[in-house]
């Protein structure tokens, strides 16, 4: 559902991985530049996640969105762009 919204949203294209090496599989084809991470994850894999994701694309932005829904999706994405984009 999240990709679902994600590309209903102007200049978002997203894709999933159900698995860490499907992850790692597609940061390695593409140059992704967030990677959001979503529900499912336990506090040690979250962090192994982000370490790779780290390792792969050092400049990747990462954002944790847990629920609330497409209206806040929208906000955490313009405020982590809008970041990026003041450094």
């Amino acid at each position: 559902m999240i990709v679902r919204l994600l590309n209903q949203m102007e200049g978002y294209n997203g894709a999933k991985a159900n698995s860490t090496t499907e992850m790692t599989e597609s940061l390695i084809a593409s140059d992704y530049d967030i990677l959001l991470i979503g529900a499912g994850f336990n506090e040690t894999q979250e962090q192994s996640v982000k370490k790779e994701a780290l390792k792969i694309h050092p400049k990747i932005k990462i954002l944790e969105h847990y629920s609330g829904g497409s209206g806040l999706l929208k906000t955490e994405l313009e405020e982590l762009t809008r970041d990026t984009k003041q450094h």
